[in-house]
């Protein structure tokens, strides 16, 4: 069994530091009135039950107070107050202190038992502190009333149990009473409430009824859906057929005009062509003279001279036959460029004067076709001039490097004025040369 060995009270109500020591057995604490005895049985009760609460039993010009008990096991527990601070410390023996705060009015489970000295709950709402005594305190149960000594007793040969158990049977009772009379009152009203649908039969009837209608009514949706999709399909291809119809009667006159424009196609495919045979006449000329030219610082040399002279003329019935394919592969171009531009200009007149033109240019196709002739002629003859031929050869190619880096520099096609691209440049060689390009394959 616990006991007190110790009390130490500092700055409580009237007591700056005292200590006591009590003395195994019965201890008395007498002395004169209002000289501080029922201030230590308040601050054991503080400590002891949390009470009285607040901070008004500070001493007058302190601001904390401690109240500290040593036990008979060795247990020490102090209550400290201030005007920011409410703590329990507990130091048993061999452990480390334990600090309690924000308990609130009940006081910490472990300073309970480690005091064990607790207040006897006699019923729920009725405890009684059996440990301490207030002054002029009667003995224990004469003073109350008998309901609260016959729960006393009740409680020591465990009637208190019983009592509890009536309590909570009691407690159900009236709750499952009240419950009834509520589900009654709810049966009642639902019942009040069920009478107002006493026609949900017959409105099932209908709802059924409503629903089939609605279904035929969903066919007939449908069905009007589909109408209005054909009746507006049917407008749409009217609308085409009235466009096609109006386009065919302007198209009256096409046939007309496709031969207008074949026409013109042919006046100016027979332009471009002329125009490039005189072209290309020129640079026969030139290259004519370029080989007068090599002829005369070579004159000296009849038989190179010869040889030049048919190698000269076989290289130009040569150049001039492969101008014929490269000017038909031109004239398929130019076509096809001469329509979109026709499609944006109507002078015809200035295409008539061409055509005035091209005629007038007939007697130099004469000649080019007499001189092919003749090449074909002479390619029976020169079967023994094979070495004139290549040196021809030779300085043609030569001229096809010096008009490939002439095309090269200028960036543009003299003609058409379009830009020329290293593949175009190859195929304009390739034309000349019929090698693929050997010129540009060279120079890349």
């Amino acid at each position: 069994m616990k006991k007190l060995r110790r009390l130490t009270v500092e700055n409580f109500q009237c007591h700056e530091f005292t200590e006591i020591d009590f003395s195994p057995g019965f201890n008395v604490i007498i002395g004169e009135s209002d000289q501080g005895k029922s201030a230590l049985l308040r601050a054991l009760k503080w400590l002891l039950y949390n009470e009285p609460r607040g901070a008004d039993f500070i001493r007058i010009g302190a601001t904390e107070t401690r109240v500290t008990v040593l036990l008979t096991d060795g247990c020490q527990i102090t209550r400290e107050r201030t005007p920011s601070r409410n703590r329990y410390y507990l130091l048993l023996p061999g452990q480390e202190e334990n600090i309690f705060a924000g308990f609130g009015s009940r006081v910490p489970r472990e300073i309970q038992d480690a005091l064990g000295m607790g207040k006897v709950k006699l019923d729920e709402d009725l405890e009684r502190a059996l440990n301490l005594g207030e002054q002029l305190e009667p003995p224990f149960l004469l003073a109350e009333t008998g309901s609260v000594k016959a729960k006393a007793i009740g409680r020591l040969y465990g009637v208190h149990i019983v009592d509890a158990a009536l309590r909570e049977t009691i407690r159900d009772m009236n709750r499952a009473q009240q419950e009834e009379k509520r589900l009654t009152e709810r049966l009642q009203l639902v019942s009040q409430e069920l009478k107002n649908f006493s026609d949900l039969p017959g409105l099932a009837q209908q709802i059924e009824k409503l629903t089939d209608k609605l279904g035929e009514i969903e066919i007939h949706r449908d069905r009007l859906a589909t109408c209005c999709e054909l009746k507006q399909k049917k407008e749409e291809m009217d609308a085409h057929i009235l466009q096609a119809e109006v386009i065919i009667k302007g198209l009256v006159e096409l046939a007309k005009c496709e031969e207008a424009v074949e026409k013109v196609a042919r006046n100016l495919w027979r332009y471009n062509l002329l125009r490039e045979y005189s072209r290309e006449l020129v640079e026969a000329r030139e290259k004519i003279l370029e080989a007068a030219r090599v002829l005369q610082a070579t004159q000296d040399l009849e038989r190179a001279e010869k040889l030049w002279e048919a190698a000269g003329q076989c290289r130009r019935v040569g150049t001039e036959i492969a101008n014929y394919y490269r000017e038909k592969k031109r004239a398929e171009t130019y076509i096809g460029r001469a329509r979109k531009v026709l499609e944006r200009t109507d002078r015809l007149e200035e295409a008539a004067k061409y055509l005035v033109l091209f005629q007038e240019k007939g007697t130099e196709v004469s000649r080019l076709i007499k001189y092919r002739q003749e090449y074909q002629a002479s390619s029976q003859q020169g079967k023994g001039a094979q070495e004139a031929i290549l040196a021809a050869e030779r300085e043609v190619r030569r001229y096809i490097d010096k008009y490939g880096i002439l095309l090269q520099r200028l960036g543009k096609c003299p003609l058409c004025y379009s830009n020329i691209t290293p593949e175009i440049l190859r195929g304009i060689l390739q034309e000349y040369t019929g090698e693929g390009g050997k010129w540009a394959m060279r120079k890349n």
